[in-house]
């Protein structure tokens, strides 16, 4: 995605996003668009497995900690 000049290689949301669309929706529309970008999705309210993020993405639940999360993009950036 350098649409803008600027490369991004990890989409990370929360599920639970305000507005009609929720962040594993915009995670199928992400993938579907540029199917290279990792996934990284989040929650504190719901748990998922990682089955459910689209394209062999990841959850991690909240509370989590940075190293916590920069592990988790390290491992999928790589």
């Amino acid at each position: 995605m350098e649409q803008f000049g600027t490369s991004i290689h990890v989409l990370f949301t929360d599920i639970h996003m305000p507005g009609p669309m929720d962040g594993l929706e915009l995670t199928e529309l992400a993938h579907r668009r540029w199917p290279h970008l990792q996934l990284v999705v989040t929650s504190g309210r719901s748990r998922i497995s990682s089955k459910q993020v689209a394209d062999d993405g990841k959850f991690i639940p909240k509370p989590y900690d940075f190293a916590q999360l920069e592990k988790v993009i390290q491992r999928t950036n790589s």
